[in-house]
């Protein structure tokens, strides 16, 4: 009898182990800039990166360049932009931000489909001022990085990602 108990909590044990190695393998898949937003063929952009992408256009909108200081204020999100539709501005830029990250997933997926490559030089340059940035703005601590991006649902990752993403598109420019 307690050889069969043994023998029924190590298959047990084990199946929960396999079970937990599935979990994991899949919730990893997209862990590395988060969860697909937009996807067009193998191209896709993350969730966490549409946030990084509504955050640098919220960011210009605060600038002297948009509304300035008003637009630090929740309230001018939340007040209506077009009294006829009842948009507000925050309706009206996260809808303008996802028809850009659409026209980029379109660009990504024909630059994958003209197999385009960004040379290694292009990576080592993003990576070299990414370096810059930890080095200047974290104290040359990534944990430190991170956790000033993730104010703006980013991390790390996510922003290279977003560098990356620029290069491509500026690749395919010059390359059309």
């Amino acid at each position: 009898m307690k050889v069969k108990t043994k023998r029924i909590l190590i298959i047990a044990l084990a199946i929960v182990i396999l079970i937990s190695c599935v979990i994991i393998a899949f919730s990893c898949s997209h862990s590395r800039t988060g969860e697909p937003l937009l996807t067009l063929d193998k191209s896709e952009i993350s969730v966490n990166l549409f946030m990084l992408m509504l955050s640098r256009q919220k960011g210009y909108l605060a600038s002297s360049y948009g509304y300035g200081a008003k637009a630090l204020q929740n309230s001018f999100w939340d007040s209506v932009m077009d009294t006829a539709t009842g948009k507000t501005y925050d309706d009206y830029y996260t809808a303008a931000v996802l028809e850009s990250a659409k026209t980029y997933i379109a660009a990504l997926a024909l630059f994958d489909e003209l197999n385009l490559k960004l040379p290694k030089s292009y990576e080592e340059e993003i990576d070299a001022e990414l370096d810059e940035l930890i080095f200047n703005d974290a104290n040359d601590s990534k944990t430190e990085f991170n956790n000033l991006l993730a104010e703006y649902g980013a991390n790390y990752k996510v922003l290279r990602e977003a560098y990356i993403l620029e290069a491509k598109i500026e690749a395919l420019k010059i390359y059309l």
